[in-house]
């Protein structure tokens, strides 16, 4: 395991600057050497500095100008740095001790697999374990030896299973990180830089405009929730409360009564208000997303530990894969009781929706269709029962009329326009040809339990003959 030390601050010393002084023993060297990371590290310290002893550090835009517009959307910027960067901060610290802890795991577990380890644990452990006074010998002593590091063996394989996943998820948390901390930093720069153009810029002029547009621009992206502490938390991760990058306080107090103040001057821009609006509503979009999700996530982790009671490790969609069990009215209420109260699948519904076979975007058609006949099969099941899952059918629909809408609408008249569509017209498929591949799929189908009718050859020139009308 990593070495662990005790380090002791001296008098003045910030936590900040202590973690970054052991950061060699925290951190792994892909993120100790990346500029992000000092970027975030160096910041952090500087916000946990006391108010003299940092004055000369602070940002440029930080110290209050004489422009008393440019003193507010200043005060307003730092809010968002304050909020964002401590966490961060303890965010890249998380991801370094996951990845450092298991690459070390990862050593020790090498060195036990070594014949001469492997050999002095197999004798410890059978010392230990051992009943009699004096170690096992006889014909019965290799065998319970040649059990005891068998163990030892599928515990390593599982141990590195484990580790080696949790460095993969370190390493997308890393990636994640970088791109969030990226746009961040390239903000504190545009604001630094415009900030010194704008201090003492008389009001409506465009240097203050551009850095009233780096501070709207700032805001937005703290109304954004992060991709990156939704996975944390989603691993267990906790974050003090007034330091929650989902839920942006400050807003409510009143950094939204800023917004007019902002749009008015910039208001001989209209191009950059129009981009700055979209993004403004996407963003308060994604918060009313997470709010509801944040609220409905102790509805769904009930759901989900009901489920997981109900059905264990097992997977109770396997019985409706392909080839298997047609769709059914018991198919369209599993879907339902796997749909979780914030709108999402449970993991037995998504997995099994990813096995599906469905129709691309724009599906190709070969005329030599005999060897994909299975394929053509395949993907006739898969949109019959993803539509199964989401619809219910008409209270005048029996489920075999049900079945059979949904093949022809989802699935036969896609097709058909492809069938129809190729310029060279010696590609282009005939209404008999169709027919005979419907037929061979419907044949098919139909083995596996469903009660479908294959279309009459007057039914596909009509449909033909419609297709090419709308185009």
């Amino acid at each position: 395991m990593p070495e662990i030390r005790t380090i002791r601050l001296k008098r003045g010393q910030t936590v900040g600057r202590a973690v970054m002084a052991a950061r060699t023993v925290s951190l792994p060297e892909e993120i100790l050497h990346d500029d992000l990371a000092a970027w975030v590290m160096e910041h952090d310290a500087i916000l946990g500095e006391g108010e003299e002893d940092s004055r000369s550090r602070r940002p440029y835009f930080e110290d209050a100008p004489e422009n008393l517009p440019v003193s507010v959307l200043t005060r307003t910027a730092m809010d968002v740095f304050r909020q964002r960067i401590p966490l961060y901060f303890g965010a890249l610290f998380h991801i370094g001790r996951v990845w450092k802890v298991s690459s070390a795991a990862l050593g020790e577990i090498s060195q036990l697999e070594e014949p001469e380890q492997l050999a002095r644990a197999t004798s410890a452990i059978s010392a230990q374990t051992s009943s009699a006074p004096q170690p096992p010998s006889g014909p019965e002593a290799p065998a319970e030896q040649a059990a005891i590091r068998d163990t030892i063996m599928w515990a390593c394989a599982d141990a590195r299973h484990l580790h080696q996943t949790r460095i993969a998820q370190a390493q997308a948390w890393w990636r994640i990180w970088k791109k969030e901390v990226a746009s961040l930093r390239e903000l504190r720069e545009r604001l630094d830089r415009t900030y010194n153009e704008a201090r003492y810029a008389r009001p409506a002029r465009p240097e203050l405009r551009s850095f009233a547009l780096a501070v709207l621009e700032t805001m937005m992206l703290s109304w954004t929730p992060s991709a990156l502490f939704s996975a944390l938390k989603a691993d267990g991760a906790q974050f003090h409360e007034s330091l929650d990058a989902e839920e942006p306080s400050w807003i409510l107090n009143g950094g939204m009564s800023l917004i007019p103040f902002l749009m008015a001057i910039m208001v001989e821009f209209p191009h950059n208000i129009e981009r700055i609006a979209y993004e403004w509503v996407h963003s308060l979009r994604l918060q009313a997303q997470n709010e509801e999700t944040r609220l409905l996530g102790p509805q769904t982790e009930v759901a989900l530990a009901s489920l997981r009671a109900r059905y264990g490790d097992a997977g109770p969609f396997v019985s409706f894969d392909y080839g298997s069990r047609p769709a059914s009215p018991e198919l369209h209420a599993l879907c339902q009781e796997h749909r979780l109260p914030n709108g999402s699948p449970s993991p037995w519904l998504a997995q099994w929706k990813a096995r599906l076979r469905t129709l691309p975007y724009n599906p190709q058609l070969t005329k030599n269709w005999q060897p994909l006949l299975d394929e053509l099969t395949r993907t006739a099941d898969g949109q019959i029962k993803t539509e199964a899952c989401h619809t219910t059918p008409d209270l005048r629909e029996t489920w075999s009329d049900f079945t059979q809408r949904v093949f022809e609408k989802e699935w036969v008249d896609i097709l058909a326009r492809q069938a129809t569509k190729p310029a060279d017209v010696s590609e282009r498929w005939s209404a008999e040809d169709f027919t005979l591949m419907l037929q061979a799929v419907v044949e098919q189908l139909n083995s596996f339990g469903y009660s479908l009718r294959a279309p009459s050859l007057q039914n596909i020139e009509q449909l033909f003959s419609r297709v090419q009308k709308d185009r």
